[in-house]
């Protein structure tokens, strides 16, 4: 499954993330950048979930 994380660096995103790539999904985190993602395997696109443009041309493509 394409799954998109909006926001994964930090509370539930920090578990989820791995567990994500550890059931075989293919996984794109979305963020700010402000914090580094660790887990290998994840694509890592930087936006402000704010911005509606930004997160539509993160999501462009599609997720499940």
């Amino acid at each position: 499954m394409r799954v998109l994380v909006i926001g994964g660096t930090r509370m539930i995103g920090h578990y989820l993330v791995p567990q994500l790539v550890a059931d075989g999904h293919d996984v794109t985190l979305l963020s700010r950048g402000n914090r580094p993602q660790s887990v290998r395997g994840v694509r890592h696109v930087l936006a402000d979930r704010r911005d509606a443009a930004q997160v539509r041309a993160a999501a462009k493509g599609g997720f499940d």
